[in-house]
Formats: C-alpha cells, sequence, structure tokens
C-alpha cells in the first residue's frame, strides 16, 4: 500500500531532478555567471565566474557588487564608478541591463579582461526584487582586433597625410638643392661663402632622407636597393649614432661581417639603425652600454642591437612591433619606430627577432641575405633627393 506520503513525494523528486539539470547546465556555460541576492551580495557562480575573474570562491563571496575591492574600467580606459556597475544599476532600478563592455583588472594574471555584461533582476508573486543574475562573457580577443583594426586604419589615414606632406616638402627639398649647388658654382673657390652653401646643400639632403621615412610610411616612397656593404655603412653612420646619445650612456661597435654585402636601400639602413639606438637610449634611466654587432654567418648578415636597459615585460613583447603600441610615457613615443623597423627589415627579405629581461636589457637581431658583391663601387652612404611624382 502505497504510504500517504508518496504523492508528495514524486513532485519533489522531479522538482530536484530538474534543480539538478539546470544547476548542472549553468556550472558547463561558457559564460560567468553569478546570482546577487537584493543588497548585492554574493548568492550563486559558476566555475567560469571565477575563472574569467581571476578569484577564488572564498574572495567571491567577500566581494559583493558593490565592492570598492573591483577595479573595473569602462571602454575608453577610464574608472567605472561602483554606481554604474550593471549589478548596482539592476538593483537600483529594477531594470535589466544589456551588453555593457566593462574591463575587470585581474591581480594574479596581471592583465586586464574584457567582458560583455548583463543583468536581469527577478521578482517573487508580489512584485519584491529576490535576485539579481549576472552574465559575462570574455570579449578580450575581439577587444584587440578591434583595436588593430583602428590602428590599421589610423595607420592609413597616417600614411595618406604623410604621402601628401613629403611629396610637396621633397620638392621643395629639389628647388632649394640645385639652388644652393647653382650658387656654389657662381662663387669664387676661395669665398668663404662656398662653406654656407655646401652647408645648405647637405642640410637638403638631410631633409630628403626624412621625407623618404615619411613616403615609406604612406607605402608611396621611391625606395632605391643596392648593394651595400655592411660594416660600411654602419660606421659611415657611426658620428650620427654618437651623437644621438648623452655622456652617460656608452656606444660599442663590434663589426665582423667580413666584407659582407646586402641587397636594402641605404636609408632604410640608417632608419633601421637610428630607431633601434634610439629606443636603446630610451630604455636605459641613468648609465648603460649599447652595443651595435654585425656577424656573417653562413648564407646570411646578422646585426645585433643590444642594451642594459630596463627591458620588456613578455607580456608586451609581441605587440611592441605593432603600429602605435608603444612602452614608453605619453607624449615620448609614437609607436612607430619599431613598426617601420620590422617593416624596412622585411622590405629587405630580412627577419626580426626581440628577446628582452626586465632589469637586464633588450636585445634585436635581425638577419639579412647574404649578397654578391657589386661590381660597381660599394655604395655606404645614405642616398640625395629623390624627386616624387
Amino acid at each position: 500500500m502505497q504510504s500517504p506520503t508518496a504523492p508528495d513525494r514524486f513532485p519533489q523528486k522531479k522538482l530536484n531532478h530538474r534543480e539538478n539539470c539546470y544547476q548542472s547546465v549553468i556550472e558547463h556555460l561558457h559564460v560567468g555567471v553569478v546570482v546577487h541576492s537584493p543588497s548585492l551580495e554574493v548568492l550563486l557562480w559558476n566555475p567560469k565566474a571565477l575563472e574569467l575573474l581571476d578569484i577564488t570562491e572564498e574572495q567571491l563571496k567577500k566581494s559583493p557588487a558593490n565592492s570598492t575591492t573591483w577595479n573595473v574600467y569602462r571602454e575608453d580606459g577610464s574608472s567605472c564608478p561602483i554606481e554604474e556597475y550593471p549589478a548596482c544599476t539592476s538593483a537600483r532600478t529594477h531594470e535589466p541591463v544589456h551588453n555593457v563592455v566593462l574591463g575587470i583588472f585581474r591581480p594574479h594574471h596581471g592583465d586586464l579582461v574584457w567582458l560583455l555584461v548583463d543583468t536581469e533582476p527577478f521578482f517573487d508573486a508580489h512584485g519584491n526584487l529576490v535576485e539579481i543574475v549576472c552574465t559575462f562573457s570574455d570579449i578580450t580577443a575581439f577587444k584587440k582586433l578591434q583595436e588593430k583594426l583602428q590602428r590599421t586604419q589610423q595607420l592609413d589615414i597616417m600614411g595618406q597625410l604623410a604621402g601628401s606632406i613629403a611629396h610637396d616638402f621633397n620638392n621643395l627639398l629639389l628647388i632649394i638643392s640645385a639652388s644652393a649647388e647653382f650658387i656654389e658654382l657662381d662663387l669664387p673657390k676661395d669665398s668663404p661663402l662656398q662653406e654656407e652653401a655646401s652647408l645648405i646643400q647637405d642640410t637638403a639632403k638631410r631633409g630628403a632622407q626624412l621625407t623618404q621615412r615619411l613616403l615609406s610610411l604612406a607605402g608611396k616612397s621611391l625606395n632605391v636597393v643596392q648593394t651595400v656593404h655592411l660594416d660600411d655603412a654602419v660606421l659611415s653612420a657611426k658620428p650620427f649614432l654618437l651623437g644621438l646619445l648623452n655622456p652617460s650612456v656608452r656606444l660599442h661597435f663590434d663589426l665582423q661581417a667580413n666584407d659582407g654585402h646586402l641587397r636594402i636601400d641605404p636609408v632604410q639602413l640608417e632608419q633601421i639603425l637610428l630607431n633601434l639606438v634610439l629606443n636603446a637610449r630610451d630604455a636605459i634611466s641613468q648609465k648603460g652600454e649599447i652595443f651595435v654587432q654585425t656577424t656573417q654567418e653562413n648564407e646570411s648578415l646578422n646585426i645585433i642591437i643590444r642594451d642594459t636597459g630596463q627591458g620588456i615585460p613578455p607580456n608586451k613583447q609581441e605587440q611592441v612591433f605593432e603600429p602605435f603600441y608603444t612602452t614608453k610615457e605619453i607624449g615620448k613615443g609614437t609607436g612607430l619606430g619599431l613598426y617601420s623597423v620590422r617593416s624596412a627589415v622585411q622590405e629587405a627579405k630580412g627577419r626580426i627577432k626581440l628577446t628582452s629581461q626586465l632589469g637586464k636589457g633588450t636585445t634585436i637581431s635581425m638577419s639579412f641575405p647574404l649578397a654578391p658583391p657589386p661590381k660597381t663601387p660599394k655604395s655606404t652612404a645614405p642616398l640625395t633627393n629623390k624627386p616624387t611624382p
């Protein structure tokens, strides 16, 4: 005979089974779920929430939604006030909040995870708020792709502007250089103005090299690839590189390319050396050393530039070659130096590698295909003015 309590027991079993199913589904979701009380205390959570927030169960239980322990940032990078937290908004307004992008700083990882957050308030039969369910998914990878797209668009706009400016400026330099040359020819050879006319020409040539850098950024440069003697080219740049440094930074050269040649635009080679030595200098806070080394190995020529500076954190090393990315303080870097170096190396069919240790320094290694010596006299000096179309 069935006991009197049996009819009540079977619905309860069904209810328990359904609750267990719901619990299992929530635990295996690929989104974080946290359930808050009306006072924003934490009631329930799933494992994904702990993973995304980089937090333990005990820490989460002690961290209500309105706690000051959370480091939350808006999409523009500014700090998000507590009253704007989605769960806090739903608790105050009794309304759902959807598609809010927030950055959460995770102390253990030392990084920022970007979350797409939604909250939904739930009420009892009398209309009283009983729970706020907060769900969030990781969109960090999407944000990085979005940032890369924005950088690409910025680079395209800057390239168009740089190309336009460089085109006009280069033509002006041609007029200045030609006029200085005519003046020099008309002056007596013993005239003291001969030196001034020569200085004007040299300055115009240096300005032409800068326009080539702008045109290269715009993708419109008239690069003239030549067979260049590597060690001689580095030696010709040595006085200029030494002039970039203050007395507390020593620059060493170890040139062992063994009469090796490579195919590259000499202007671009000079810009590679310039950018890397400048970066090395800026990485040294007080006293330090920079080493410029060349070697020949089998069918390749190598340029290695090493500094004893502060080094680059491991989580930032993969980003340093991206356009507009810089580890320098605001106003001290454009984020285009290493990007332009990598572009120039790749144009010369070379490879580039960065290794760095915090507190010990950074090494940039570049490898280029070995080229046969030229039949004409070797070129070491940067190119002069090149007219633009």
